[in-house]
């Protein structure tokens, strides 16, 4: 007699054939006892935002700084550099001060996407440059 965790993931509500092909391709899960038994590669903490000066002082501390997220308003942005290798920088803004954000990829479509004076929330890992 086969065990409830024996029982193939596609059969699990919400998931059907065709997300079961995928599990089983990606990430080797199979049956309900691979998905219990199945652990996230990384966990990243979303719940909380810093403030910039909070992520200035761990910066000037020398701590290993881990991907923070913040909220402010964008105030500029700026393209620079030769065409092939364009970025793009933007002034980022919250009560508590100023910093640089820069895009390497996806440049263009970012530059269409900001506007300056909206409102956004920023993830990453932050580091001093120069």
């Amino acid at each position: 007699m086969a065990s409830f965790f024996d029982t193939p993931v596609e059969f699990l509500k919400g998931v059907g054939p065709q997300k079961a092909v995928l599990l089983n391709k990606e990430l080797e899960i199979y049956t309900f006892a691979d998905l219990i038994q199945y652990y996230p590669f990384r966990y990243e903490d979303r719940t909380r935002f810093y403030t910039l000066v909070e992520i200035e002082n761990m910066l000037f501390s020398g701590e290993q700084l881990p991907s923070v997220q913040f909220k402010g308003k964008i105030k500029r942005f700026l393209l620079t550099g030769p065409p092939r290798k364009k970025r793009l920088s933007a002034i980022f803004e919250d009560e508590t001060g100023e910093i640089e954000l820069i895009w390497f990829q996806g440049v263009q479509w970012m530059a269409s996407k900001l506007r300056a004076g909206a409102t956004y929330v920023a993830y990453g890992k932050p580091a001093r440059y120069g």
